[in-house]
C-alpha cells in the first residue's frame, strides 16, 4: 500500500462562507502545484529562510502560511485557484487569513506530500543542472 491509501479522497472546506470539496491533485494540477512551489522555494532560499523542503511535511500549516505568503505573495492566490475554482478577483476580495491556513491543510491532507516535496527536490535539482 502507498501513502495515499491512507489519505482522505476529498476534504470539504469553508471558505468566505462557501463550502468547497478538496481533492487530490491530478496531473494537470500537481503539474501547475510543482512549477509554483519550485518558484516558492527557490524565493525562499534566497531569503535564507527558515522553511526548508525537506521538513515541509512537519510543518503545521499555520505556521506555513505566513512563510508562503511572505516568499509566494500573489502566487498563493495561483495555489488556492487549482484548488478552489473561483475567480482570481472573488479570492483577492474574499479570502482571510484562517481560509488560506485551511486551504492549505486541506492541500496538506489530501495529497501525498512527501511524494509532491521529493518532486519539487527533482525538479530544483534537474534546473540546478541547466544552470
Amino acid at each position: 500500500m502507498s501513502n495515499s491509501d491512507f489519505l482522505p479522497k476529498t476534504k470539504k472546506i469553508t471558505v468566505a462562507g462557501k463550502e468547497f470539496e478538496i481533492k487530490p491533485f491530478v496531473i494537470r494540477t500537481r503539474t501547475k502545484f510543482l512549477k509554483i512551489m519550485f518558484e516558492v522555494f527557490k524565493a525562499l532560499s534566497e531569503k535564507r529562510t527558515e522553511l526548508k523542503l525537506d521538513n515541509i511535511q512537519a510543518q503545521n500549516a499555520a505556521q506555513l502560511v505566513p512563510v508562503l505568503i511572505e516568499a509566494a505573495g500573489e502566487r498563493l492566490v495561483d495555489i488556492y485557484m487549482l484548488v478552489i475554482e473561483e475567480p482570481k478577483e472573488w479570492m483577492e476580495d474574499n479570502i482571510k487569513l484562517a481560509d488560506e491556513v485551511a486551504i492549505i491543510e486541506a492541500i496538506l491532507e489530501v495529497n501525498d506530500i512527501s511524494f509532491l516535496v521529493s518532486q519539487v527536490k527533482s525538479f530544483s535539482q534537474q534546473m540546478k543542472k541547466l544552470a
